[in-house]
């Protein structure tokens, strides 16, 4: 129950982080080692995004204290709600993101005294936050020092910002314009199944997206298979492989010149010694060959020699032979 991960800090450096399990029933533990000399001053950079997300955390708790049991359920709840949806992670927002957005949520209602007492529970607060995140105006904001840092953040190609409060660092920095549409369309999906006033939401809300999901918007499948040839770790490849896909994103945007044909999804599939990413796509397989040949060299170059690479332009039926 232990398995050692990387994470993207801004500027592109990594962090190493040692996830383990007690028991295995029990919550993940993150560790991260932080090296600082005999006045806290961090000695490397990963020392320093450590502790400044340690910082994050600590006033994130600090401004819903009151409130922060019912902020800890419903981030679950949110959470859950994003994975199951493939509205979290990579080219979305991680529970970072997510558990900034609830506070900030939560602090503009109780300046306002919007919240009422059947919003007090875990699943009340949930489906406060769903309600007006759906409302929120776009391009999407999201920061507790508002005034401070908007003409400074909002410079980027993202159409998402997701500031934390201590570091200022971006959760929605690898957002495209098609993963923003997703979550905008999966947050209109999520409201629509809150009972505001009991304080409830419907169990349909947190159904996992299925193939039959991606299919009832787009009648086409850009599929992405690594094959691993030299044995090495599925984990390596799987997160070089989505950084990679997100580069082929924001290129497939370009290409089609509208977000919309396209439903981006970060979540693998792994098949013996294969890796399968899918995307639902609006496209003729004709329109995309090109396309898919020049992507197919570019990510095998990224990958090395060790994997085989296809990318093609399928239709479900076809999809659903290869996965059996």
């Amino acid at each position: 129950h232990i398995r050692l991960r990387e994470a993207s800090m801004t500027g592109g450096d990594k962090i190493q982080i040692l996830t383990t399990k007690l028991i295995p029933s029990s919550p993940t533990i993150d560790l991260i080692a932080c090296i600082h000399d005999g006045q806290w001053n961090q000695i490397d950079r990963g020392s320093k995004f450590a502790l400044e997300a340690l910082k994050d955390t600590w006033l994130l708790q600090q401004h819903v204290k009151p409130w922060v049991k019912y902020f800890e359920g419903a981030l679950r709840i949110i959470k859950l709600w994003a994975y199951r949806r493939h509205v979290y992670g990579l080219g979305f927002l991680g529970g970072g993101g997510w558990a900034v957005w609830l506070v900030k949520v939560l602090t503009d209602a109780m300046n306002c005294g919007d919240l009422s007492a059947a919003t007090l529970t875990a699943q009340g607060v949930a489906a406060f936050f769903f309600h007006r995140a759906n409302m929120w105006a776009k391009p999407v904001f999201v920061s507790l020092r508002e005034e401070e840092q908007r003409s400074a953040q909002l410079t980027g190609r993202s159409p998402i910002h997701v500031l934390a409060p201590y570091s200022g660092n971006d959760h929605g920095r690898n957002a495209t314009l098609s993963t923003a549409a997703r979550i905008e369309r999966e947050l209109a999906r999520a409201d629509s199944y809150t009972f505001r006033a009991k304080g409830q939401i419907d169990e349909k809300l947190l159904q996992m997206a299925s193939f039959d999901d991606f299919q009832s918007t787009h009648s086409q499948v850009l599929l992405t298979e690594i094959s691993v040839l030299d044995g090495k770790s599925m984990a390596e490849y799987k997160a070089r492989g989505a950084m990679e896909l997100l580069s082929m994103l924001v290129a497939l945007e370009r290409k089609l010149g509208d977000h919309t044909r396209i439903r981006p999804c970060f979540k693998s599939t792994r098949k013996d010694n294969k890796l399968v990413w899918v995307f639902g796509l609006e496209a003729s397989q004709g329109e995309m060959k090109n396309f898919c040949l020049r992507e197919m060299v570019a990510l095998k170059s990224a990958l090395g020699p060790t994997v085989d690479v296809l990318i093609d332009c399928i239709t479900w039926e076809d999809l659903r032979e290869r996965m059996k």
